[in-house]
């Protein structure tokens, strides 16, 4: 299982990005850059552009409910001092079948403290 165990240990974030993750998670929505010339392609959605660049926009859009939920509960943790946290879409394996998916888990926390 040490293929799955790095898997597994590559959608963790520790110290360091733990802080810049913070700073994504603790928004209330998401952002993407687009080249100006496909900004029509988000006309009528959820996107509204939110800076403009030289060749660039960038749009952003409310997180979705579960995700403001999932994210706000993340913050917490990170804040209560929890040094490894889980990135988004983390999946728990199960064995070294590739063929049995692992199980996704919403948040993952883990202290240094045995």
């Amino acid at each position: 299982m040490g293929n799955l165990s790095e898997e597994f240990t590559d959608k963790l974030v520790k110290d360091k990005e733990i802080r810049s993750s913070l700073r994504v998670r603790s928004r209330s929505f998401v952002t993407k850059t687009v080249d100006k010339r496909l900004l029509p392609d988000y006309e009528g959605t959820d996107w509204v552009v939110d800076k403009k660049h030289k060749k660039s926009v960038v749009l952003k859009k409310p997180k979705p409910h579960y995700a403001m939920f999932e994210d706000r509960v993340w913050t917490i943790l990170a804040r209560m001092g929890f040094t490894t946290l889980s990135k988004p879409d983390i999946k728990l394996p199960y064995t070294d079948d590739e063929s049995i998916p692992g199980k996704q888990i919403d948040i993952f926390a883990a202290d240094s403290e045995p």
